[in-house]
C-alpha cells in the first residue's frame, strides 16, 4: 500500500497537467483568408424612386475589387411588381479607399407597409462575404422608403 500511493498522486499530478495540455478551444481561430488585410466594405440600401439605390462603399485600408451578388425581397400585401430584385455586379476596377460606387435596381410598386430582406455574397478572390439583413419600410406607388442599417463586411 505504500508502495501504490506515491504512484498514485505522482499519477494523478502528471495525468492532470497533460489533460490541461490537449484541450484546445476552437473559439479563436477565423475562417478568413489572411490576404484580406485592410479589406472593409460598407453596403447601404436605400429607398428612392423608382425602387432601391445601393451603396457600395470602400472604407477598408485597401482598394476593393470583386463581385456583389444580391437579392432585395419586398414583402407586403400591396406589392404588385419588385417583390424579389437580384443583382449582380462586377467590380473588375478597384474601389478606391473612400470612395463608392451606386447601384439603381429595378421598378417597385405598389401601397402597403412592407418587411424588406437584403441578402447576398460579396466575392473577391478565394473569399466570399455572405451578409442578410432584414428592415421595415413602406411603399408608395413607385417610391420606396426604407429602414435598413448599412451592412459591414470585414
Amino acid at each position: 500500500m505504500k508502495k501504490i500511493f506515491p504512484l498514485l498522486v505522482i499519477s494523478i499530478l502528471v495525468l492532470s497537467g497533460l489533460g490541461a495540455v490537449a484541450v484546445s478551444d476552437d473559439k479563436h481561430i477565423e475562417d478568413k483568408p489572411m490576404s484580406t488585410e485592410g479589406f472593409e466594405l460598407e453596403i447601404g440600401v436605400k429607398g428612392e424612386l423608382p425602387g432601391y439605390s445601393i451603396v457600395v462603399r470602400n472604407v477598408g485600408t485597401v482598394p476593393v475589387t470583386g463581385e456583389l451578388n444580391m437579392m432585395i425581397s419586398t414583402d407586403g400585401f400591396g406589392m404588385i411588381v419588385g417583390k424579389e430584385i437580384g443583382m449582380n455586379k462586377a467590380f473588375d476596377d478597384p474601389i478606391p479607399i473612400e470612395e463608392f460606387a451606386k447601384l439603381k435596381t429595378g421598378l417597385v410598386f405598389g401601397l402597403s407597409p412592407v418587411t424588406i430582406k437584403v441578402s447576398g455574397v460579396f466575392k473577391t478572390g478565394p473569399a466570399d462575404y455572405p451578409f442578410e439583413t432584414t428592415g421595415n419600410g413602406f411603399v408608395f406607388l413607385f417610391f420606396v422608403i426604407c429602414n435598413i442599417d448599412p451592412i459591414h463586411l470585414i
